[in-house]
């Protein structure tokens, strides 16, 4: 059984037509290995995993106090934890939907939704700017400003000479990058097409190319996919090819966004995974 909360009197909106439009800022993230931080109040046994068997007392049995993947009481055990938490930071659930967590003050509104492990924020106030928090961790917020994220005519290839010295730290500014596209599409050719495909072995140029694109964040740290109302509900799609851009390889690299009336719902940049032979091949 859940703890007691205070539900809200009212729904959120009585009805779709009557949605007002605050301009409100949209926050997404998830949590790592989510399951594993629900805590058991049964009693639940396992044997000791395969490597880790105590050699003097094989036969024993571990008692778990957390969920671990796999067992039934997992996905309850870590919503009630989230649960639990929201409700001590003030939150309440509300009334119409059981994933929605809404917490009122006297100046501000936060409202949380859940599901499973990924969870949607937003409010009246806006204190989170992931592309900062980016350049800071990267030690870029004092980087000078690039108004382009890449010079034209740019090729990048593979470099075993002038490797650069930190692999694990492009991986993970890389990997930055592609969650900031989920916001930014003008970083997807880039990000997906370029600075990607050297992450296992990048050299000091792939580098130099990441802390570029990381300048032209400096540069448009506000800048981000925003939606609007809008009275129109066409849908339209718009695609660009590039044939046999890539001099290694000779793959085309192609794209499309997609809007529905004014507002953009989805896009894409990759390259393709097959050599095109003439250009109405790679369009095709």
């Amino acid at each position: 059984m859940r703890p007691s909360a205070r539900l809200l009197n009212q729904p959120l909106y009585k009805s779709s037509s009557h949605l007002p439009s605050h301009s409100l800022s949209i926050r997404q993230f998830d949590i790592s290995n989510a399951f594993l931080h629900g805590n058991i109040s049964e009693e639940v046994y396992m044997a000791q995993p395969p490597g880790f068997v105590d050699p003097s007392r094989p036969s024993h049995v571990c008692r778990l106090h957390c969920s671990i993947y796999g067992l039934k009481q997992t996905p309850h055990t870590w919503f009630q934890r989230l649960w639990d938490c929201l409700l001590l930071f003030g939150f309440m659930e509300s009334k119409a939907d059981a994933s929605l967590f809404i917490l009122h003050t006297h100046s501000t509104v936060a409202l949380v939704l859940v599901y499973i492990d990924d969870i949607i924020v937003t409010g009246s106030t806006s204190d989170v700017n992931y592309a900062l928090g980016l350049l800071k961790r990267t030690n870029m917020l004092d980087a000078k400003p690039c108004s382009t994220p890449m010079a034209a005519n740019t090729q990048l290839v593979s470099d075993s000479t002038d490797l650069f010295a930190d692999p694990s730290l492009n991986r993970q500014v890389v990997g930055a990058l592609q969650y900031l596209m989920v916001t930014r599409p003008d970083l997807s050719f880039l990000v997906n097409n370029k600075v990607s495909q050297f992450v296992a072995n990048p050299s000091n140029a792939h580098w130099a190319a990441v802390k570029r694109i990381l300048r032209y964040v400096k540069h448009t740290p506000s800048l981000g996919i925003t939606f609007t109302r809008s009275s129109s509900m066409q849908l339209y799609g718009f695609s660009d090819l590039d044939w046999a851009s890539y001099h290694v390889d000779r793959r085309s690299h192609g794209g499309f966004y997609v809007f529905l009336g004014s507002n953009l719902i989805s896009w894409s940049s990759t390259k393709h995974s097959t050599i095109s032979r003439f250009s109405t091949e790679a369009k095709y």
